[in-house]
């Protein structure tokens, strides 16, 4: 049930389609704060998939200037170095034919996929978290495809030899074993993360000097529960602070989905103001925000992202995904998981929609984290 403000502070239920009144009389709160012009096309007209393809651009933009201006950024760049083993599956496990391997070598080499990680809170220790995706860029057919993974999908924790939460990975080994979970449990080879926490978000949002959102009863009225009052219903003009809290809320905003979008939005409107920004402007924007994110990315690393950066500009085709695909929900310990129906049709869909790769068989390792998962949870067995 979704929540408005009546005249008494309390909440009555309002349905999250509600169209508000720009008449101060009939809101809780009323447009106080200054806004930018915007072009012609209504921000929020913008699709999904641009948003997200805006928002891989701008990753690229800043990486780019990371190159450009490499002397004075790298030392900036608080790279994490891999160990040896993370959890990529020998090719000598993977059951294909020759004629097959060699197939699915080349469609591999095809794709860079990097892990987004964002964590809920400030710094990267003792953190959890909040949204783990896959950005998938492919250069031989332009697609761009995002898998967030839900965070309550029971997997193997290499780190801990434990079946537990997905998300529990960050919490024991930092990216680095979220990233080998992943590779682990699905068969995928991610070689390259990035982290963000709360502090990069806020550093973003004042870097370009706040950002404009539209705010809804229901997420005025849970950031007001969060001690975060918002200055007024509709288009808003936010600073880092009361940006953060916008992205966070989820009670009566539409929950995970919900919290999902307004992370994009926010996201997007960075991107809206980045993209005009000068080199020596995006240089500054690089210099404050570096500093409050982690990766794997070394600047040689960096340099090899430009081969992507065309792929990305010019308007890639992008697709959103959640995996796992097929799923189901389970109590176990008295603690809620999601349980991937089955393993091995999900990790074969993976492969399609990543490498397109329609014969993929998974690996012995991946069968046997599933078949254990699904023992223990009495789901399946397979």
């Amino acid at each position: 049930m979704a929540y408005k403000l009546n005249n008494n502070n309390n909440p009555t239920p309002v349905s999250k389609t509600t169209a508000y009144s720009k008449d101060p009389q009939q809101v809780a709160y009323e447009h106080t704060a200054p806004l930018p012009d915007f072009d012609n096309n209504d921000r929020r007209k913008t699709s999904g998939k641009k948003r997200f393809a805006q928002v891989l651009f701008t990753l690229v933009l800043l990486a780019l200037t990371g190159v450009s201006f490499g002397l004075t950024l790298l030392p900036r760049l608080d790279t994490v170095e891999l160990p040896e083993e993370i959890g990529i599956v020998p090719k000598e496990e993977i059951n294909l034919t020759e004629e097959q391997a060699v197939e699915y070598a080349q469609k591999s080499d095809e794709v860079v996929n990097i892990l987004l990680i964002g964590v809920d809170g400030e710094g990267y220790t003792d953190a959890r978290s909040d949204v783990m995706m896959i950005a998938s860029i492919n250069k031989q057919t332009k697609e761009i495809h995002l898998t967030s993974f839900m965070r309550d999908t029971m997997a193997y924790i290499p780190s801990r030899g434990t079946y537990e939460k997905l998300n529990h990975s960050y919490m024991y080994d930092s990216a680095v074993g979220t990233m080998t979970a992943i590779n682990q449990n699905y068969d995928m080879n991610i070689q390259q993360f990035v982290v963000f926490d709360f502090l990069a978000l806020k550093k973003m949002v004042d870097a370009v000097g706040g950002v404009v959102v539209n705010i809804d009863e229901n997420e005025a009225y849970d950031m007001q529960r969060s001690n975060q009052p918002v200055p007024g219903l509709g288009d808003q003009l936010l600073n880092g602070d009361q940006a953060l809290m916008y992205a966070r809320v989820r009670y009566n905003s539409g929950g995970d989905e919900g919290r999902n979008a307004r992370q994009r939005e926010i996201l997007r409107y960075i991107f809206s103001v980045s993209k005009n920004l000068g080199l020596n402007q995006l240089k500054d924007l690089a210099l404050d925000v570096l500093p409050a994110v982690k990766t794997s990315y070394t600047y040689g690393g960096l340099i090899s992202l430009i081969e992507y950066y065309d792929t990305i500009k010019s308007g890639a085709a992008l697709v959103e995904h959640s995996f796992p695909f097929e799923k189901t929900s389970v109590m176990h310990d008295s603690l809620s998981y999601i349980i991937p129906m089955t393993a091995s049709t999900n990790i074969v869909e993976l492969q399609r929609i990543i490498f397109g790769f329609d014969n993929y068989t998974p690996s012995k390792r991946a069968l046997e984290y599933s078949q254990y998962i699904g023992n223990i949870t009495g789901t399946y067995y397979e």
